[in-house]
């Protein structure tokens, strides 16, 4: 009687690690969305010349190695340069100084584009857009 409940148990047991028919565990992610980083607020900046202005970047996700981005103001005067997104981190901010004379003689205000170029291997903004990109106002001082 003992051997018939100890078959029994291991059929049992058996039985549990069979495979199932359908694979459940088969998930797509081929749609998932990339790593990126971003302007966090696209909103117009104002700035006087001579002044400055703050503008943030953020991920969704902290990385286990810094990321330098890469930037550029194009318009009322050109600029590049790099910022960098330290370790385990989901922004940081980069301070620019808008240079004195930009606003052409007779007029009131120059516009210039700061953009988000590259960002280290990473996509520039959500779902791989090529720029991101925030309006400086300039006035004059």
């Amino acid at each position: 009687m003992k051997h018939k409940l100890v078959l029994l148990a291991l059929f049992a047991t058996c039985l549990s690690f069979t495979a199932c028919e359908e694979d459940k565990d088969s998930y797509d992610f081929s749609e998932s969305m990339p790593a990126y980083v971003e302007i966090k607020s696209k909103t117009a900046l104002t700035v006087e010349e001579g002044a400055t202005a703050t503008v943030t970047f953020q991920s969704r996700e902290a990385f286990q190695q810094a990321k330098t981005l890469t930037y550029e103001i194009a318009g009322a005067y050109n600029a590049t340069g790099t910022v960098v997104l330290p370790r385990n981190t989901l922004s940081t901010a980069l301070t620019f100084t808008v240079p004195t004379g930009v606003v052409p003689a007779g007029s009131e205000t120059a516009v210039a584009s700061l953009s988000l170029t590259d960002a280290d291997g990473l996509s520039v903004g959500r779902k791989g857009a090529d720029k991101e990109v925030v309006t400086i106002n300039i006035t004059k001082k």
